[in-house]
C-alpha cells in the first residue's frame, strides 16, 4: 500500500518527485535508500494510524479498515506522532529488506547523534509530502482515503 501511495504521489507531481530524490543527493542520502525509507515511513504511518483505529474501537474484531484511512489524517499523524510511537506494536514475523530498513529507521530516532535526527526529519517530511501528493491525485480533496488506492 505504502508503495502505491508513493506511485501515486509520484505519477500526480513528477517534477516533486525529481525534486525529492535531488534533495535526497544533496543530504547525502542514495536516492534507492532515500526512496526505501520514506516508503517504509508511510507504511509505518499507516499501521500506526490503524492501531489508533483498533484501540478507539475496543470491542471491534475486526482490524481497523485499511480504506478508511485518510490521507490528510495519515500526514499529519505522521507530521505530529513521536517518531517511537511508529515502532508500537509491529510484528515479530518482519523480515529480509523490511526489518533491515525498519532498523534503520529505530537507530535515526533513538540516535544522540543530531546528523540522524536531521535526516529521518527529512525523510519524515519527504514522505509526508508524498501522501499529500497521492491525497490529490485521487481527486478527492481532504475526503482521499487510502481506499482509492
Amino acid at each position: 500500500m505504502a508503495e502505491l501511495i508513493r506511485t501515486a504521489g509520484d505519477a500526480y507531481a513528477p517534477d516533486a518527485a525529481a525534486d525529492r530524490q535531488d534533495r535526497f543527493r544533496t543530504w547525502d542520502i542514495s536516492t534507492e535508500s532515500g526512496e526505501a525509507l520514506t516508503t517504509t515511513l508511510i507504511a509505518l504511518a499507516i499501521h500506526a494510524q490503524l492501531q489508533d483505529q483498533r484501540a478507539a474501537t475496543p470491542t471491534a474484531t475486526a482490524p481497523g479498515s485499511l480504506g478508511e484511512v485518510p490521507l490528510h489524517a495519515l500526514a499529519e499523524n505522521l507530521n505530529s506522532r513521536p517518531r517511537h510511537e511508529l515502532f508500537s506494536g509491529l510484528p515479530q514475523s518482519l523480515t529480509g529488506e523490511d526489518l533491515s530498513r525498519i532498523q534503520a529507521l529505530r537507530l535515526m530516532t533513538y540516535s544522540i547523534r543530531p546528523a540522524a535526527a536531521l535526516s529521518l526529519e527529512r525523510l519524515s517530511q519527504a514522505a509526508r509530502t508524498v501522501i499529500l501528493e497521492a491525497a490529490e491525485s485521487a481527486g478527492s480533496g481532504p475526503e482521499a482515503t487510502l481506499g482509492r488506492f
